[in-house]
């Protein structure tokens, strides 16, 4: 009875995963087909239920093939942000991106904050983890040499080689704990209107004198304040960065978090 019950179990455990593997296969056949919208459609309704950077790389495809620029990088972009190896979406995003009218030239951030990014973006955080694991394991490995081995050579190496390696540990956890960061921050967003005028102060511009500079649809921003401040109408204002040397205020309806 046992047996059956369990047989039972599994199968209904696995039914949603053989009915998730059905739907990306019709999504696939008519992404295949040219059926942009019927792909699209039922690519969103799998990731309703689960997602992952392979799926969002899909759905970024399928709008981009719809003519949604701000959609397919906003795809590509979260695509990234589970998985900063997948090359493909990397290369997808680069390529809309050169498609996007605005050009920002300025720097946003540090010099050694773009490398830190860069470095703890090269690999998963659970990749860092893994390997933040494996290190602190051999450096165990290194003090029971250093503890029991009879040569005083022997113990030297566990030692000095001990202290290096847990420094190499450290400095991977810190990475680990960093790309973890990374893929659970956002205040980064894109500019889903066509076109935007962001503005001095909380609120649409009066005048000239307030318009800060016009945006177009998939140039991204860095949300720098997420306290809710509402115009006079009613509308959301959220204080942006576009690079070191521009900060303004846009509409939250005219942007979509990453």
């Amino acid at each position: 009875m046992k047996r059956y019950i369990t047989i039972l179990t599994l199968t209904l455990l696995s039914l949603p995963v053989f009915a998730s593997r059905q739907l990306i296969e019709r999504a696939d056949s008519a992404y295949n087909s040219d059926d942009y919208a019927l792909a699209l459609s039922l690519y969103t309704e799998v990731a309703s239920e689960s997602t992952s950077s392979e799926l969002l790389y899909n759905i970024g495809n399928t709008r981009y093939r719809l003519g949604d620029l701000s959609g397919a990088i906003l795809c590509y972009e979260r695509a990234l942000k589970i998985d900063p190896t997948n090359d493909d979406a990397r290369e997808n995003l680069a390529f809309v991106n050169n498609m996007t009218i605005d050009e920002i030239k300025g720097e946003s951030g540090s010099f050694l904050s773009n490398a830190a990014t860069d470095i703890a973006l090269s690999m998963t955080a659970d990749t860092w983890a893994v390997l933040a694991l494996i290190l602190f394991i051999i450096t165990l490995g290194a003090v029971a040499i250093y503890i029991f081995a009879s040569s005083i050579a022997i113990r030297k190496v566990g030692f000095f080689g001990g202290l290096v390696i847990f420094a190499i540990f450290v400095i991977t956890l810190i990475f680990a704990i960093y790309a973890n960061g990374l893929r659970h921050d956002h205040d980064d967003a894109v500019i889903t209107a066509p076109s935007t005028i962001l503005s001095t102060k909380p609120r649409a511009p009066k005048d000239r004198s307030e318009e800060a500079m016009l945006l177009h649809e998939g140039t991204k921003i860095r949300i720098l304040d997420s306290v809710n401040t509402y115009d006079s109408n009613g509308n959301r204002w959220y204080d942006v960065q576009i690079d070191n040397n521009h900060r303004a205020w846009v509409k939250d309806s005219d942007i979509e978090r990453i």
